[in-house]
């Protein structure tokens, strides 16, 4: 190495490692915010079997259900439209945003309109029942409109498959930028 190069070598190498040593730092920063939010995600939507994600995206809506499964779709929803529950990683990002989009047409499409619900609750029809509340299509619904009920059975089924997959993407694309 002549003179020259071993002079810039000194001078450039050592700025260009702490520049390397910034970089990796400002790297882990993100990958660990990004780790605790993804968990903190995980926590509220799993992907367990029966979990609220898994459930829908297996069940047939033809009958009623317990209205706690929707209340983490419903929390994730209302609690992750701000900006504390944004990844730094901008793919892991879109996948979110992706993902909230989907369980938001879910939900509306389940909820409206409000006249084709019903809630009832079994303790009230067998005092041996444990008290909850039931969510499900009314029977007036059902018999006065066969047709639409088909057709909104027919789409809340694709609908759940849809946040089913977002679910899935975002878990598979976390787990391989977080090493998780």
């Amino acid at each position: 190495m002549s003179f020259i190069e071993n002079l810039l070598s000194k001078l450039f190498g050592g700025f260009c490692n702490e520049l390397l040593e910034k970089y990796l730092k400002e790297r882990y920063r993100k990958k660990t915010i990004d780790k605790k939010l993804f968990e903190e995600l995980h926590d509220l939507l799993p992907s367990e079997r029966g979990e609220a994600v898994n459930f829908f995206a297996n069940y047939h809506f033809e009958v009623g259900f317990e209205e706690n499964r929707m209340k983490p779709l419903e929390t994730f929803k209302l609690d992750w439209r701000d900006a504390n529950h944004e990844f730094l990683d901008r793919k892991l990002e879109k996948k979110r945003k992706d993902l909230y989009a989907k369980i938001s047409i879910f939900i509306d499409y389940f909820n409206s309109p409000y006249r084709h619900l019903k809630v009832w609750n079994p303790a009230d029809l067998n005092p041996l029942e444990k008290s909850k509340i039931m969510l499900g299509f009314s029977d007036e619904f059902k018999n006065r409109t066969p047709e639409e009920y088909e057709k909104k059975v027919e789409k809340l089924k694709i609908l759940a498959n849809d946040v089913w997959l977002a679910h899935q993407e975002l878990v598979r694309l976390a787990r391989q930028k977080l090493l998780l």
